[in-house]
């Protein structure tokens, strides 16, 4: 009888691994599954819906309109989001800005280079009516209507941000 309670004793030992342990790439799933729905949770954005600040994440892509400064469907694409930078693309140049304290900038047109440059938010109180949009709150994209600072709230055009989506 002692043989047989220590054979099923190993037995079980042996064989609950098997069923206890879960299977590392099911595990991935399901994290990716509900960092989606946490993202689209947060962050409902219809491709073709035109709306004034964004969350960025990296690997979206955006066009932006400013009716005000001639601006229409330029491609905005979210490289990287870390801490407090946003890096992106914009008609093939790479901009990173940021809400830090020591390094405030935002995004603005320059009219007679037809180019997009990341400025300080400085630069920018000085002349808002070129403001895109500015890095806010760590990982927002707000058009400079929106700003929290008077300043270029008060003289920049409103930028529209509409998600891309090869569908729409």
């Amino acid at each position: 009888m002692e043989k047989l309670f220590n054979l099923s004793l190993a037995l079980s030992v042996f064989a609950s691994p098997l069923f206890l342990t879960s299977c590392e790439d099911e595990d991935t799933d399901n994290k990716e599954q509900i960092i989606s729905e946490e993202k689209d949770q947060t962050y409902n954005i219809q491709p073709g819906v035109s709306v004034s600040s964004i969350k960025a994440y990296a690997g979206d892509t955006y066009v932006i309109d400013n009716e005000a400064l001639g601006i229409t469907g330029v491609s905005v694409s979210i490289v990287k989001v870390e801490d407090s930078f946003i890096t992106l693309s914009i008609t093939g140049n790479t901009i990173t800005i940021s809400d830090s304290e020591e390094f405030m900038s935002c995004v603005v047109y320059v009219e007679k280079d037809k180019s997009y440059v990341e400025t300080s938010r400085a630069e920018a109180k000085a002349n808002p009516k070129n403001v895109l949009f500015v890095c806010q709150d760590g990982s927002y994209l707000v058009s400079g209507t929106e700003s929290d600072m008077a300043e270029i709230k008060s003289g920049s055009s409103k930028t529209i941000f509409k998600k891309w989506d090869y569908l729409y």
